[in-house]
C-alpha cells in the first residue's frame, strides 16, 4: 500500500510540473491562438491528473501511474523504446520521469526557427522585373490599381540619371499629354540607385513612371513589389 501512495504521490507531483510547463508555454503563445488553446487544455489536463494523483495517491495516483507506464511501454513492439514524445510549438525542452522511469518529452522547435519560417520581404510577390530602354527625353510607366494604405516598393537602377515619379491617375494624364506642370504624390530626381517605398494614399490607378531628362539613353533594371 505504501508503495502505491508513494507512487501515486511522484506521479501528482509530476503531472503538475507539466502542468506548469505547459501553463508558461500558454501565456508565452498568447499571441498564437491556435498554440495557446492547445497548451492550455494540456495544463488543464494534467493539472487535474495532478490533483487527484495527490488527492487519493493510492488509488487515483496508483492507477495514473500505470496508464503513463503502459504509454511509455506501448512503443517497446514497434521500436524497442519507452519514450512517449509530445510535440508542441512552442520553445523549451523538457523531460519527467514517472516512478518506473518511463519518460515523457515535450520536444518544441526554439523560437528563432518559427521566426525563420515567416515570409521576408524577399519572397513577397513580384509585380515587374524587368530591364528597360529609355531615349532622352522620354519616359516609360507602370499602372497599377492599389488600395489606401497599400504600399509599393522596389529597387531601381540607372545606367544614366532619371527622374522616377509616383502620381496618380490625373497626374498620369497630364504627363501623358506633355504637361510638365504637375504635383507627384512621391519623386526620387537624377537618380542612378533608388529603394522606393510609396504608401497609397487613396484607393485608385497609380502610376510608376521613369522619365530620362539627360542627353544619354539610360538602361534601367526595376523590381516592383
Amino acid at each position: 500500500m505504501e508503495d502505491k501512495k508513494r507512487e501515486g504521490r511522484i506521479t501528482g507531483i509530476g503531472c503538475f510540473v507539466i502542468c506548469a510547463l505547459f501553463a508558461y508555454f500558454a501565456i508565452v503563445d498568447m499571441s498564437i491562438t491556435s498554440v495557446a488553446g492547445l497548451t492550455g487544455f494540456f495544463a488543464a489536463l494534467f493539472g487535474v491528473l495532478g490533483g487527484v494523483s495527490l488527492w487519493k495517491p493510492d488509488t487515483w495516483g496508483a492507477d495514473i501511474s500505470e496508464y503513463l507506464k503502459r504509454l511509455g511501454k506501448g512503443g517497446e513492439e514497434g521500436s524497442g523504446s519507452s519514450t512517449k514524445q509530445i510535440q508542441e510549438k512552442s520553445y523549451g525542452s523538457v523531460q519527467v520521469m514517472t516512478g518506473d522511469q518511463a519518460e515523457v518529452h515535450i520536444n518544441v522547435p526554439s523560437k528563432e526557427k518559427r521566426q525563420a519560417e515567416k515570409p521576408s520581404a524577399e519572397e513577397k510577390e513580384i509585380l515587374r522585373k524587368e530591364t528597360i530602354v529609355v531615349s532622352p527625353s522620354d519616359g516609360y510607366s507602370y499602372e497599377f490599381d492599389l488600395i489606401r494604405g497599400e504600399h509599393l516598393r522596389g529597387e531601381i537602377t540607372s545606367t544614366s540619371p532619371i527622374d522616377v515619379l509616383f502620381v496618380d491617375e490625373p497626374c498620369f494624364d497630364k504627363w501623358s499629354n506633355g504637361r510638365k506642370y504637375f504635383e507627384p504624390e512621391y519623386s526620387n530626381d537624377s537618380v542612378l540607385e533608388t529603394t522606393i517605398d510609396y504608401v497609397v494614399p487613396q484607393k485608385g490607378k497609380w502610376f510608376v513612371i521613369i522619365e530620362n531628362n539627360g542627353r544619354k539613353t539610360a538602361t534601367v533594371k526595376v523590381r516592383l513589389y
